[in-house]
């Protein structure tokens, strides 16, 4: 069977977090029609939109007949995202990011779940890339998140090592105050979550997207 862009699957999303749902549009400024968007319903007939590749709404299914539905696009343009807290210790060789890129999020359920406010030791992730180990790319980093607020990152950190040379993190999003929007890196990128809530303020999460350079392919 063809599948179009018009064609579609619903979900339901659990009917406990509903209620408390983070309210914003997710995805790096508003989703793009040259993109898969998600719908979501609540109870109410209201309707908010996400960027498909940048939610992980699957972590949010329920069998319950009743909450918030969601409809999914079959046909996706952009590779799935990678969620830090489900792949602590890991080393992810990244999918062809294509013209959208891959989105880099910082827990299950973002999307429907606010960052869960619990003590994280060390949650590291590297990225490589295997194509083509020449290939420059670049991390971008969402101000549309409320990760990083007043407080920093209300008593955790996000460190980046963008050299790969091992000698540890050269980049903190959470301490930075330069505004830095975007950092590169050639083949390989370590991402490091770690600390606790000081303040237990909500944080819906982080939301990073990967990029490979335009001219950044190698020879």
């Amino acid at each position: 069977m063809n599948v179009s862009f018009n064609e579609a699957r619903l979900l339901k999303i659990k009917n406990d977090l509903s209620i408390d749902m983070p309210s914003k549009s997710f995805g790096m400024s508003l989703p793009s029609e040259d993109q898969a968007n998600v719908v979501v319903y609540d109870a109410r007939g209201n309707s908010r939109k996400f960027l498909s590749a940048a939610v992980d709404l699957e972590s949010c299914i329920t069998s319950a007949p009743c909450g918030d539905v969601a409809l999914i696009p079959y046909q996706l343009t952009s590779p799935p995202p990678i969620v830090l807290l489900k792949n602590c210790g890991q080393t992810i060789t990244l999918p062809d990011p294509g013209e959208f890129g891959v989105y880099v999020l910082s827990h299950p359920g973002l999307g429907c779940r606010y960052f869960p406010n619990e003590a994280v030791t060390d949650c590291s992730v590297k990225l490589t890339h295997t194509t083509d180990l020449t290939a420059k790319f670049k991390i971008i980093f969402d101000p549309s998140t409320d990760f990083k607020g007043d407080d920093e990152c209300d008593g955790y950190s996000v460190e980046f090592d963008t050299d790969g040379t091992g000698s540890g993190a050269n980049f903190n999003y959470c301490t930075d105050t330069t505004g830095v929007t975007e950092a590169s890196f050639t083949g390989e990128l370590t991402i490091i979550l770690k600390g606790s809530s000081t303040n237990k303020r909500k944080k819906i999460g982080f939301i990073f997207l990967i990029k490979l350079e335009e001219g950044g392919q190698g020879e």
